[in-house]
C-alpha cells in the first residue's frame, strides 16, 4: 500500500483545508512530521485511519468530536486519502455524523456520516460505491488488515510497543490477539470450555433424574399393602447398580396382587348390579301407577270445559270468513279517499281561473283554451327581450358618456404630471454626480482605517503579550525545577536497583540452578533485597522524568516565540511607543469619515435607479395621455351606434305588444296591469309574467280534471268486487263483515286454548291406552325403601373393590413405566461420566489450569508464542544494526509466579556479557531502539500474517529524543533501509536534532484559530499544504 495525497477539511485541529501531497513529501523516501506538542502531528494520521476505517486507533474520540472546533459553524468536516494497494487506485472520501445549522430557523441539525469511493481506471475517476458497509468490504480486501492492524503495521506508536517491550504475558496476548488471527484456536478452547459445561450439567441432570425417578418409585408403591411387598428394600437409598436387581421381583409381586383385586372387583359388580336392577323394577312399577291416576284426573277436568272449546272454534271460524273480504273493503275505503282528494285539487285549481269566467267547462274544453294560451308565448317572449336590451343600451349609452367625459379629464391630468417629473430629473442627476465622486475616494479611505486598526490592535496585543510572556516565564521556572527532581529521582531508584539487583536475582535461584552471576550450582548464602524497588518503577520515574523534560523543552520553545513575537510588535510600532487612547481615536474618526463616504457611494446606485425610473414614469404618463384621448373618441362613436339601434328595436316591440293584446285570451286580464305599467320599461316583461302564470294554471286545471275522471272510475270498481265476495262468504252487507273480524291478540288466544285443549285430552287417552300402564294399575304396589337399602349396601363394597383394584393397577403401571427409564437411566450413566471426566481434563490442558500443562499455557497463547517468537527473530534483524549487535530479543516461556499463565515473556540477551535479563532494565535509549525493532518486526509478521501486502508508506511516531548522536545515527541508518524499493518512511516527531538530518519535512503549526501545515523539500522554499 502507497499512500499519494490526503485532503483534510474542518477535522481535528484543522479549521480550514489541508492538501498534503505524499508523493511530493516523500520523493526522497523519508520525510519529517514536526510541529509542538497538541498542534496536530498525529491528527494527520488519525485522518489517514478514519478516512480508511471510519473510526480512529486507541482511545482518542471519534464520530462527532472529529469536527474541528476552529471550523465555521457551516463548515463540514471531510478527509479524502488517495491511495494505491493490490495494484489499484482508489480515493476514498469520508465525513463523520457532526451537527450543523438549520437552514431554516435558528437551532442544529444532525448531518449524517457519508462516504464516497472512487477508483481509477484508465486515467479517469470511476464511483465503486457511497453504501459505508460496501466501502468498508472493498477496503479491507485491498488493504487485507482491519484498523488495529493498520495502526500498528502502518503508522508504527513506538510509545505502545515500549509498553508492550515491558508488559506482562497477560497483557502481550491482548495486543497480539487484536494483531494475529486465532480466532480458530480460541474457539477451541470456547467449545471444550463449553463441552465441558455441557457435559458436566448433563451428568449433574442424569444423577438428578436418577435420584427423582428412585423417589417417585418409593412413592407409587408406598400405597400398596404391606403384606402385598414382602422383604422389599428402601428405594431411596439404592445405588444405581443396585436397581436392575430389585425390579423384576418388585413387579412380579404388584402383579399378583392386581390379579387378586380385579377377581374381588368382578364379584362385587355381579352383586350390585343385581340389587340396583329390582330396585329399578320396583320404582318403575310405582311411576306407572302414578301416571294412570294422573290422567284419569286430567280426562275429567276437559270434559268439563268441553262447551268454552266449542264457543272459540265458531269464533275463529267466523273471523276467518271476514279476513276473506278484508281486502275488498280496504280496496272501496282508499278509493273514497282518492276521489274526495281528486274533487277537492278541482275546485282549488278552478279558484284560480275565476278571473276568465270559465265557470265548470269539461276537459275537452279546458284542453283547448290552454292550448290557445300556449300558442301565443314565443311572440310574448320576443317582446320581453327586446325590451331587457333596449334597457340594457340606454345604461350602456350613460356609461360610455362618463368614460369619454373622464378620460378627457384623465389626459389634462397626466399632461401636468409630466412637468413636474422633469423637474426631479434634474434634481436626481446632480446627486448622483455628487455620490458618483464620493465613491472614487472610498478605497484610500478604507487603506487609511486598516492600517490605524491594525497599529491599534498590535499595540493592544502588545500589552496582553507582556503579561502572558510573564506568566509562561513562570511555568518554564517551575518545569525547570519538576525536571530536574525527576532526574534525580529517577538516578536514585536506578541506584537503589542496581544495589538490590544481586537480591533479585537471588530471588529466582532454585537449589540446582546455576547462578546467573557466578555460575555456581550452590547458593549457601543468597543475597536479599533491602529495597522494594522493580523495573517498573524505574520506568515509570524514566517516563516521568523524560515527559518532564519535554513539558520544560515546549515551555522553552514557547518563550523564544513569545519574544520574537514581541520583537516583530515593536519594529512595526516604532518608538517611542503610540499610547492606546490616540490610537483609538484616530481609529474611530477614520471609521467615520469611512461611513459617511460609503453610504454616499452606496446610494450611487439607488440615485441612478431612481433617475432612470424616474424618466421611465415620464415617458409613462404621455403614452397613457394619448391613450387616453383615443379612448374618449372611440366612446363617442360608440354612443351614436347605440341610438340607431334602439330606433330599429322600439319598433319591433310595439308591434309584438299589440298583437298579443288584440289575440291572447289572458289579454283581458293584463288590461289594469298595463295601465300600471304604461310608463314603464317592463310591460312585455310583465305580460310575459302573467300570461306564464295563466297558462300553469290552466295546465294544472286540466290535470287535476283527468285525475277526477280516474277516480271516480275506480271507486264504482271497487264498489262491484266488493258487492261479489260479501256474497261468496255469507254475509249480508259489509257491516257484518267487519263485526265479525277479530284483534291479532284475541285471535291468537284463542287459537293458543283450542291447541292446549286438544293436545292435554290426547295425551291422556295415549297414557291409559299404553299396555304396561295397563298391567301395572293390576299389580300392588313393591316395598321400595327395602329394596334401596340393599342396593346401596352392594354399591359400598363395589366402591371399595374399585378403589382397590384401581390403586393396585395404577401402583403396577407406575412401577412398570418407571422401571424402564430407571434402567435405562442406570445404563447411560456410566458412559456420561467417563465422557465428562475426559473431556474436563482436555478443557483444563487447552484453557492453561490443567496438572498436564506444567507452562500454564492457553492453546491460543501457545500459537501467539510460536508468531512472538517469529517478531522477535525479525526485530533481532533491526535491532543488531541500532545497538551494534549487543542485543537480542529472546521469547520466553518460563513458568510465571503465582498461578499466572506464562508462554508470551520476553527477555533481553546481552551479547556482550552473555547475560539474559529482563527487558525493563535498558536505559530509555536501549528502550527506544528495542521497541522501534520490535514495532519494525511486528509490522512485518502482521504483512506476512495478512497475506504479504507490499507496505509502501510507514509511519514512526515518537521516541527519538532518548537517543545519543552515535545510537540516532544508527536508528536513523535503519529507517533508511527501509526505502529499499521506493519505500517512504514517515517520522513523527519534534526532536531538534531530526531537522538537520531529514530535509523534507511536514510542519505543523498551532494558533487559537487552529492549526496549519507547511511543506519544505529541503530546497529552501517552504509552501502551505
Amino acid at each position: 500500500m502507497r499512500l499519494h495525497r490526503l485532503t483534510v477539511t474542518a477535522f481535528g485541529p484543522f479549521a480550514g483545508t489541508v492538501d498534503l501531497d505524499f508523493d511530493e513529501v516523500s520523493s526522497a523516501g523519508l520525510f519529517l512530521i514536526r510541529g509542538a506538542t497538541g498542534a496536530g502531528k498525529t491528527s494527520l494520521l488519525d485522518a489517514i485511519c478514519f478516512a480508511l476505517y471510519a473510526d480512529v486507533p486507541g482511545a482518542r474520540p471519534s464520530g462527532r468530536s472529529l469536527r474541528s472546533d476552529h471550523a465555521p459553524r457551516d463548515a463540514v468536516p471531510e478527509v479524502t486519502v488517495e491511495f494505491t494497494a493490490s495494484g489499484r487506485r482508489f480515493r476514498v472520501t469520508r465525513s463523520p455524523e457532526f451537527l450543523r445549522p438549520k437552514k431554516r430557523g435558528d437551532g442544529e441539525t444532525k448531518s449524517p456520516a457519508r462516504v464516497v469511493l472512487h477508483e481509477q481506471v484508465g486515467g479517469t475517476w470511476v464511483g465503486k460505491d457511497t453504501r459505508h458497509d460496501d466501502v468498508a468490504a472493498v477496503l479491507r480486501e485491498v488493504l487485507g488488515m482491519g484498523l488495529e492492524q493498520f495502526s500498528k503495521v502502518v503508522l508504527l506508536p513506538q510509545g505502545e510497543f515500549a509498553a508492550f517491550l515491558r508488559a506482562t504475558p497477560e497483557a502481550r496476548r491482548e495486543v497480539l490477539e487484536r494483531l494475529f488471527d486465532v480466532s480458530s484456536y480460541a474457539a477451541v478452547e470456547e467449545w471444550l470450555a463449553a463441552e465441558r459445561r455441557r457435559t458436566g450439567d448433563e451428568l449433574a441432570d442424569q444423577q438428578r433424574g436418577l435420584a427423582t425417578d428412585l423417589a417417585r418409585l418409593a412413592d407409587a408403591v408406598a400405597d400398596a399393602p404391606v403384606e402385598a411387598l414382602a422383604d422389599m428394600p428402601e428405594w431411596r437409598d439404592l445405588e444405581a447398580h443396585q436397581v436392575g436387581e430389585h425390579c423384576p421381583r418388585l413387579q412380579a409381586l404388584l402383579e399378583a396382587h392386581a390379579a387378586e383385586t380385579l377377581a374381588a372387583l368382578d364379584a362385587a359388580t355381579t352383586a350390585a348390579t343385581t340389587a340396583a336392577a329390582r330396585q329399578q323394577e320396583a320404582e318403575q312399577l310405582l311411576a306407572l301407577q302414578a301416571r294412570a291416576r294422573t290422567a284419569t284426573a286430567r280426562l275429567a277436568e276437559l270434559e268439563m270445559g268441553a262447551d268454552l272449546h266449542q264457543q272459540a272454534r265458531d269464533a275463529l271460524d267466523r273471523a276467518a270468513r271476514a279476513a276473506a273480504v278484508g281486502g275488498e273493503l280496504r280496496a272501496v275505503q282508499r278509493a273514497d279517499t282518492a276521489l274526495a282528494v281528486a274533487a277537492s285539487t278541482v275546485r282549488v285549481s278552478g279558484d284560480e281561473l275565476s278571473p276568465f269566467g270559465l265557470g265548470d267547462r269539461g276537459l275537452d274544453a279546458m284542453e283547448a283554451w290552454a292550448e290557445q294560451l300556449a300558442a301565443h308565448e314565443e311572440g310574448l317572449a320576443e317582446a320581453a327581450r327586446l325590451e331587457r336590451a333596449l334597457a340594457e343600451r340606454t345604461r350602456r349609452r350613460a356609461a360610455l358618456a362618463a368614460q369619454a367625459v373622464a378620460a378627457e379629464q384623465a389626459a389634462t391630468a397626466l399632461d401636468g404630471s409630466g412637468t413636474e417629473l422633469e423637474r426631479r430629473c434634474a434634481e436626481a442627476e446632480a446627486r448622483l454626480a455628487e455620490a458618483t465622486s464620493a465613491a472614487a475616494s472610498l478605497d484610500g479611505l478604507r487603506t487609511r482605517l486598516r492600517d490605524a486598526e491594525r497599529l491599534l490592535g498590535v499595540r493592544v496585543e502588545h500589552e496582553r503579550a507582556g503579561q502572558a510572556r510573564a506568566d509562561l516565564a513562570e511555568q518554564a521556572s517551575a518545569a525547570r525545577t519538576t525536571e530536574q527532581e525527576r532526574r534525580e529521582h529517577l538516578l536514585d531508584l536506578r541506584e537503589a536497583r542496581l544495589a538490590n539487583m544481586a537480591g533479585e536475582l537471588a530471588e529466582h535461584l532454585s537449589p540446582g540452578d546455576a547462578c546467573p552471576v557466578c555460575g555456581s550450582h550452590d547458593h549457601p548464602d543468597r543475597a536479599v533485597r533491602t529495597v522494594e524497588v522493580g523495573p517498573d518503577d524505574v520506568a515509570a520515574a524514566d517516563m516521568a522524568w523524560t515527559a518532564a523534560q519535554q513539558h520544560h523543552a515546549e515551555l522553552e520553545r514557547q518563550l523564544v516565540a513569545v519574544d520574537t513575537a514581541a520583537q516583530a510588535r515593536l519594529e512595526l510600532l516604532g518608538t517611542p511607543l503610540p499610547e492606546v487612547a490616540a490610537l483609538e481615536v484616530a481609529v474611530s474618526a477614520a471609521r467615520s469619515e469611512a461611513r459617511r463616504v460609503e453610504e454616499l457611494a452606496a446610494s450611487v446606485g439607488a440615485l441612478q435607479h431612481g433617475l432612470t425610473a424616474a424618466r421611465t414614469e415620464r415617458e409613462e404618463l404621455s403614452r397613457r395621455a394619448e391613450s387616453l384621448r383615443a379612448d374618449a373618441v372611440s366612446a363617442r362613436s360608440a354612443l351614436e351606434e347605440i341610438g340607431r339601434a334602439d330606433t330599429q328595436d322600439r319598433e319591433t316591440l310595439e308591434s309584438l305588444v299589440d298583437t298579443h293584446t288584440r289575440l291572447c285570451p289572458c289579454a283581458t286580464v293584463q288590461d289594469g296591469d298595463r295601465g300600471a305599467a304604461a310608463d314603464g320599461e317592463s310591460v312585455a316583461a310583465d305580460a310575459l309574467a302573467v300570461h306564464r302564470r295563466t297558462l300553469q294554471a290552466a295546465q294544472r286545471h286540466v290535470a287535476a280534471l283527468r285525475t277526477l275522471a280516474a277516480a271516480e272510475e275506480a271507486r264504482e270498481a271497487a264498489a262491484e268486487a266488493l258487492a261479489t265476495s260479501l256474497a261468496e262468504q255469507g254475509f249480508a252487507d259489509a257491516a257484518e263483515a267487519q263485526g265479525a273480524e277479530l284483534p291479532a291478540p284475541e285471535k291468537a288466544r284463542l287459537q293458543q286454548l283450542c291447541e292446549e285443549y286438544v293436545r292435554a285430552r290426547t295425551e291422556a287417552q295415549a297414557v291409559l291406552a299404553d299396555p304396561e300402564v295397563q298391567t301395572a294399575t293390576a299389580l300392588d304396589a313393591p316395598d321400595v325403601e327395602a329394596l334401596r337399602g340393599v342396593a346401596a349396601a352392594a354399591h359400598t363394597e363395589l366402591l371399595q373393590a374399585k378403589d382397590a383394584e384401581t390403586l393396585a393397577r395404577r401402583t403396577l403401571t407406575a412401577v412398570s413405566r418407571l422401571q424402564a427409564g430407571l434402567v435405562r437411566r442406570c445404563e447411560e450413566l456410566g458412559p456420561l461420566a467417563e465422557r465428562h471426566a475426559l473431556v474436563r481434563d482436555l478443557a483444563d490442558t487447552f484453557a492453561g489450569t490443567g496438572g498436564n500443562n506444567a507452562l500454564r499455557m492457553r492453546l491460543s497463547a501457545f500459537v501467539l508464542a510460536a508468531r512472538l517468537e517469529k517478531v522477535a527473530e525479525l526485530a533481532n534483524e533491526r535491532l543488531a544494526v541500532m545497538g551494534d549487535g549487543r542485543y537480542r530479543l529472546q521469547h520466553s516461556d518460563d513458568l510465571a509466579a503465582r498461578g499466572a499463565r506464562s508462554g508470551l515473556g520476553l527477555r533481553v540477551q546481552d551479547l556482550w556479557t552473555g547475560q539474559t535479563r529482563d527487558t525493563s532494565t535498558l536505559s530509555g535509549g536501549e528502550a527506544f531502539m528495542a521497541s522501534l525493532a520490535l514495532a519494525l518486526g511486528l509490522a512485518d509478521a502482521v504483512r506476512e500474517e495478512s497475506g504479504g501486502f507490499d507496505l509502501q508508506t510507514l509511519f514512526v511516531d515518537e521516541g527519538f529524543g532518548t537517543l545519543d548522536d552515535e545510537s540516532l545515527e544508527q536508528v536513523m541508518g535503519v529507517l533508511d533501509g527501509l526505502r529499499e524499493g521506493g519505500r517512504a518512511v514517515g517520522v513523527v516527531s519534534h526532536v531538534a536534532e531530526l531537522r538537520t538530518r531529514i530535509p523534507c519535512q511536514v510542519t505543523v503549526h498551532k494558533t487559537e484559530s487552529g492549526s496549519s501545515v507547511r511543506v519544505s523539500l529541503g530546497t529552501g522554499s517552504e509552501s502551505a499544504a
